[in-house]
């Protein structure tokens, strides 16, 4: 497999509002649907939070 990238919030906001504050790396990473992605995933049996 190869390598999977964690999308920052910051990385988010600049690549929908100010493309250009991206490298010319990180836009081409960003853009192409074909970039493996990741996502956090809680601990199994901690989400959601227990409210008792």
């Amino acid at each position: 497999m190869g390598r999977r990238y964690l999308l920052d919030t910051h990385v988010l906001v600049w690549a929908l509002t100010e493309p250009e504050q991206l490298s010319p790396r990180v836009r081409g990473l960003v853009e192409d649907p074909d970039t493996p992605s990741s996502s956090p995933r809680p601990a199994p049996g901690r989400w959601p939070p227990s409210t008792a």
